[in-house]
C-alpha cells in the first residue's frame, strides 16, 4: 500500500452543490447534489487528506477496515470536493474515491463519489459501493484524531460521529437485505410461473 497526503481547508458550511460548482468539472453526475448528500457539518478546518492506494484488488469494506486499523476514517464528499477545488490536476489520470459519503440510488444500489478523468478532462462520478476496486483506484481518508472539529464552531461530540457511521452501516445492510429478499421473491415467482405453465399444459391436454 502507498499513500500521499495533501492539506486543504474544508469549509463544511458550504453545500455540496456549491462545492461542485467551484470544482469546475468538465462533467459531473447530476445526482451529486446537496439533497442527495445532506450534511450537518459546520465551520471551517484545515484537514490532511491522505490517499491510500492498494496493489491488490479490494472491496469497499476491506478498504474501510484497513483505514480504521491505521487510525483513519474514509473522507466525506465535502472533503473530496474541496480536494478537487484545491488540487484540480491531481485527478487527471487518477481515480480518487470518498467512501465516507453514500447515496442510495433509485434502483437500490449504494453509490460513492469519486474524482476522475484524463489529461484532457476532469470528472465527478458515482461508482457503486459494492463494486470491487483494482489497483488503479485511490481512497481519500482523514486521521480520526483530526476529524470533524470545525475551527469556528462547537466541536462535534463522539456520539455524532457514531450516528453518522451507524447510518452508513444501516444503508449498506438495507441494500444487502433488499438484494437477498429480491432473490427470494424471484425464486418464488419462478415456482408460480412453472405451476401455472404445468396447469395450462394439463388443461390443454384434456
Amino acid at each position: 500500500m502507498t499513500k500521499q497526503t495533501y492539506t486543504v481547508t474544508v469549509d463544511y458550511s458550504k453545500s455540496v452543490t456549491e462545492l461542485v460548482k467551484e470544482g469546475k468539472y468538465d462533467w459531473a453526475n447530476d445526482s451529486i447534489t446537496t439533497s442527495n448528500f445532506p450534511s450537518k457539518e459546520k465551520g471551517s478546518k484545515r484537514v490532511e487528506i491522505t490517499l491510500f492506494k492498494f496493489k491488490e484488488n479490494i472491496t469497499s469494506k476491506e478498504v474501510v477496515k484497513k483505514m480504521k486499523a491505521k487510525g483513519y476514517r474514509p473522507a466525506t464528499i465535502k472533503e473530496l470536493l474541496t480536494l478537487g477545488v484545491n488540487k484540480p490536476d491531481l485527478q487527471r489520470g487518477n481515480w480518487i474515491v470518498a467512501l465516507g459519503s453514500k447515496w442510495l440510488g433509485s434502483f437500490g444500489d449504494v453509490h460513492v463519489p469519486n474524482l476522475g478523468g484524463a489529461e484532457s478532462d476532469r470528472t465527478l462520478c458515482l461508482p457503486w459501493w459494492r463494486g470491487g476496486w483494482n489497483s488503479d483506484w485511490q481512497f481519500a481518508c482523514v486521521q480520526v484524531s483530526s476529524t470533524l472539529k470545525p475551527s469556528n464552531s462547537k466541536s462535534l461530540e463522539p456520539s455524532d460521529t457514531l450516528t453518522l457511521s451507524d447510518i452508513d452501516v444501516k444503508i449498506n445492510n438495507a441494500y444487502e437485505v433488499l438484494f437477498s429478499e429480491t432473490q427470494i421473491i424471484n425464486k418464488k415467482l419462478d415456482k408460480v410461473i412453472k405451476f401455472f405453465s404445468m396447469t395450462k399444459n394439463d388443461h390443454d391436454e384434456k
